[in-house]
């Protein structure tokens, strides 16, 4: 399927990075609207509160449960609160349940909504309503910085697992510390204190001297995918299928922008599906057995029974499963809220996305080939949802609450 390479041009080059919640993030917004309206895709803005300096938060919690290890020194009880704290905050955050993020949100950004109304017509009656998909691609980029560079990225998941145990170990030392007059669990927090300490400079780094970057791959190419998939879903509409078509803000943000939507609007689990394109641009495209940093999150059977029968189909495209280790996508978002979901990425013979969060993700290293493989997959996904009625989380249903979505 043709892909508009302008589409990636515009986006990474003429709008430029797109930090989330900046105006060229709105301006990205705009200029996909525009796209939807000239195909004739009824379109329309959603709000969206994107949090400042999302990697300040996690570099906050970091460097206060450092502080117990000497406040330890002065008042263990004190300490041990402090850091239960830190690790509950924390928690709070990985697991989709934001606190912090959500206090500092004080930029406002919008998500991009489409409706391809099925070829059948939109039911009269909440009880008839069509089964959906909704389809994703995020409109905003990251930063540059040490994180990004490929000797960390390869190590990124042990590092995130000692961060993790860094702040659960602290309180149980400083629990063992109250009951013991040994000092030898005070000694042994010191482990845990370095690798926070190296764990907030590598997050200060990145957020106060990284480089915006250009996102051509991560993720203006899953913008365009997404667009062409619009556009031959305009001409060609599934029979039964309602398909959503979500540009998300925030995504580098901790999913704001999915978030908000998945807060705005409640779906019937039964009958909506979620497939997420996130740099699609570079490599041999993969759907995702699972994904997750810290915490996997397996991608739904019946989607990936489905991505498996498309390759299966399709064996010239190459295309197969893999484990998804970055930082969550739109899908692990989903995938909380209780809804079927799956991604589509891209990755190099390594299994990595090239030039992940760099200043050399620009459109000059994008292969347009790849994204329109990315889309001829997500429409063979999508005609598959549409005839396979027999599947277990399509199965007829009352449909979503009244007054619970809302369509553009």
């Amino acid at each position: 399927m043709a892909v508009d390479p302008n589409d990636i041009a515009t986006l990474a080059t003429r709008i430029g990075p797109r930090p989330p919640g900046s105006p060229y993030e709105r301006r990205a917004a705009g200029y996909v609207i525009e796209r939807l309206q000239q195909m004739g895709v009824a379109s329309t803005l959603l709000p969206v509160r994107i949090p400042r300096g999302f990697n300040l938060v996690y570099a906050t919690l970091f460097v206060v449960a450092a502080l117990s290890v000497p406040l330890a020194l002065v008042s263990e009880i004190l300490a041990l609160v402090i850091s239960l704290a830190a690790l509950v905050l924390a928690a709070l955050e990985v697991t989709g349940r934001p606190a912090l993020s959500r206090l500092a949100a004080t930029r406002i950004s919008h998500n991009v909504l489409g409706l391809i109304a099925p070829a059948r017509g939109l039911p009269a009656g909440e009880r008839e309503q069509p089964r959906r998909v909704v389809i994703t691609a995020h409109l905003d980029t990251a930063r540059s910085g040490w994180l990004s560079q490929q000797p960390i990225v390869a190590r990124l998941r042990l590092l995130a697992v000692a961060t993790a145990a860094s702040m659960i170990l602290l309180p149980v030392l400083q629990a063992v510390a109250l009951a013991t007059p040994s000092r030898i669990p005070w000694y042994a927090s010191l482990v845990p204190l370095v690798i926070l300490i190296g764990a907030t400079v590598l997050l200060l780094q990145r957020e106060l001297r990284g480089v915006p970057v250009a996102g051509a791959n991560d993720d203006a190419s899953g913008v365009a995918a997404l667009l062409s998939i619009a556009g031959a879903l305009r001409r060609n509409p599934p029979r039964e299928l309602e398909v959503w078509l979500l540009f998300t803000a925030g995504a580098e943000a901790g999913g704001a922008g999915i978030r908000q939507f998945l807060r705005d609007n409640l779906f019937d689990p039964d009958r909506t599906s979620f497939i997420s394109l996130d740099s699609v641009g570079a490599g041999n495209i993969r759907f995702t057995r699972g994904e997750g940093l810290l915490l996997l999150r397996r991608s739904s059977p019946m989607l990936l029974r489905i991505a498996g029968e498309v390759a299966r189909e399709h064996p010239e495209w190459g295309l197969r499963p893999q484990t998804h280790r970055l930082p969550a996508t739109d899908q692990s978002v989903v995938l909380l809220h209780g809804y079927t979901a799956i991604g589509l990425f891209a990755a190099d013979d390594q299994g990595f996305i090239p030039n992940w969060h760099q200043t050399s993700d620009t459109p000059e290293r994008v292969d347009i080939r790849t994204v329109a493989r990315a889309v001829d997959v997500a429409l063979a996904m999508i005609r598959h949802l549409d005839t396979s009625a027999n599947h277990e989380s399509v199965a007829p249903s009352l449909g979503s609450e009244p007054g619970t979505t809302s369509r553009p």
